[in-house]
């Protein structure tokens, strides 16, 4: 039982330290990052796929990878909230009649209601 154990702690970390090491060039980086930046609008599967391509063009994994989740569909909720306190914040507004304000307008949104925002 013990030797199983050890196996697969031995494969987790060899995994880990395969996904997560970081001794690649600046530029593989950043294009890990651009790629998983742009491949984390796709609804769920944006991680995977990130890491995928990553490991078939030979780019750092752990960027795609994070790259991703920081624009993943379900952390956008989060970073909404966040984006509009902060912004109340710095227009020095109330954020709960602007998260309303926000909630509102997507209740009821209508690809019209954008141009009329525009204008």
């Amino acid at each position: 039982m013990k030797k199983i154990k050890n196996k697969i702690l031995r494969f987790f970390r060899f995994l880990y330290l395969k996904l997560f090491r970081i001794n690649d060039s600046p530029q593989k980086i950043a294009l890990g990052l651009g790629l998983g930046v742009f491949l984390g609008i796709l609804p769920g599967t944006g991680p995977i796929a990130s890491l995928s391509l990553a490991f078939v063009f030979r780019i750092n994994r752990a960027s795609a990878l994070l790259g991703s989740l920081l624009t993943n569909t379900w952390l956008s909720f989060v970073t909404f909230i966040l984006a509009i306190k902060i912004g109340s914040f710095m227009l020095k507004l109330n954020w709960q009649e602007t998260y309303s304000q926000y909630s509102e307008f997507l209740k009821s949104f209508h690809w019209a209601d954008l141009f009329k925002l525009s204008v």
